[in-house]
């Protein structure tokens, strides 16, 4: 009994002093009141929507001017999404002549990598993304890499990807393979 005691005594002392220290302590300093930002988290971090990201990536300014001189540019400044952009490298844009060829890689929805791997995998390889032009792009796998395939039979290679803006996700694509109307 008396064991149970002296470690109650102890035990009351350590929580005792070490709270009286903490009071004395001129260093420690409570707000007056707390501020919590109602933004969600990715808003607060990513400020640049998809036209300004699509401006800054030297690799991808072809594109982005092809945007401008669509419709499209509006929509990706002002709208709030979320949209997925399958931006073709600069190397890539010769084939882009219409403003409708800009819309056959934009979805209105936000797809990540993670999200079209898993996706594919539902689908035993047969998921299937409908752009705002009414094109079908379906998503293949190979190896490590991410396909996209085209109904007139292209076949675009995912490069970078996951590139975030507060209103959508932009992917680099390049064509793999290019159909042939001879074929």
């Amino acid at each position: 009994m008396k064991n149970y005691f002296y470690r109650f005594i102890v035990g009351f002392l350590l929580v005792f002093l070490s709270c009286k220290q903490n009071a004395a302590s001129p260093d420690i300093k409570t707000p007056s009141r707390v501020v919590q930002d109602s933004t969600p988290l990715e808003k607060q971090i990513i400020q640049n929507n998809l036209m300004d990201r699509l401006h800054a990536r030297e690799e991808l300014k072809y594109f982005a001017r092809g945007i401008d001189s669509s419709e499209l540019s509006e929509i990706l400044r002002k709208e709030e999404g979320p949209f997925t952009i399958f931006a073709l490298l600069n190397s890539e844009i010769d084939t882009l002549t219409s403003p409708k060829n800009f819309q056959k890689y934009l979805i209105k929805e936000k797809i990540t990598t993670a999200m079209m791997v898993q996706r594919n995998r539902k689908y035993d390889g047969g998921y299937k993304l409908k752009t705002v032009y009414g094109e079908l792009l379906t998503v293949a796998k190979a190896g490590d890499s991410i396909l996209l395939l085209t109904k007139v039979g292209d076949t675009l290679l995912m490069g970078q990807s996951d590139i975030l803006a507060n209103n959508g996700i932009i992917h680099f694509v390049s064509t793999f393979k290019k159909h042939s109307p001879l074929e």
